[in-house]
């Protein structure tokens, strides 16, 4: 499997089914409209108020077209300064970065997520991130935080 490691956030909020992402790759206009929508009321930043569709694009965490809030992401900072693929490697997990992340379901993913990569290995991590947010009925992959198929409206 060719894994994609600028899409592969050291958090373990996997970036292929991040819903900027997910927008920004397919280039398309109600989703980036969604996200944003999305991203003003779970991110609750002050700043947050300031976004536009615009704004809605990212290549992956590891890319050099990272959305404006993950530019300033200490946790991702602070694996790139450990040589950290994930936060799995930290002893510190899980951190003061991460106790901090604005998002509290985020947050709670982040927990749940870094032991499970720690435990399986990237390329298995990878594939669980990729099945665990594509629809069973219709294959179509959603964003992480989707509860319906945005194709076949299957309940996720």
């Amino acid at each position: 499997m060719g894994i994609n490691t600028e899409i592969i956030s050291p958090c373990g909020l996997y970036c292929g089914v991040c819903a900027i992402y997910t927008a920004h790759q397919k280039n398309d206009l109600k989703s980036k409209k969604l996200a944003l929508a999305v991203y003003k009321k779970r991110a609750n930043l002050e700043a947050s108020a300031n976004l536009s569709v615009d704004d809605i694009k990212c290549n992956g965490c590891r890319s050099n077209n990272i959305f404006q809030y993950c530019q300033a992401c200490k946790i991702r900072d602070c694996a790139n300064k450990k040589g950290y693929e994930g936060c799995y490697s930290c002893k510190e997990f899980p951190c003061r970065h991460i106790e901090a992340f604005p998002i509290p379901a985020a947050k709670e993913l982040i927990k749940n997520t870094i032991p499970l990569w720690g435990e399986i290995g990237t390329e298995k991590w990878v594939q669980t991130q990729e099945e665990k947010y594509t629809c069973n009925g219709c294959g179509i992959k959603m964003f992480r935080g989707a509860t319906r198929c945005s194709s076949c409206r299957n309940k996720l």
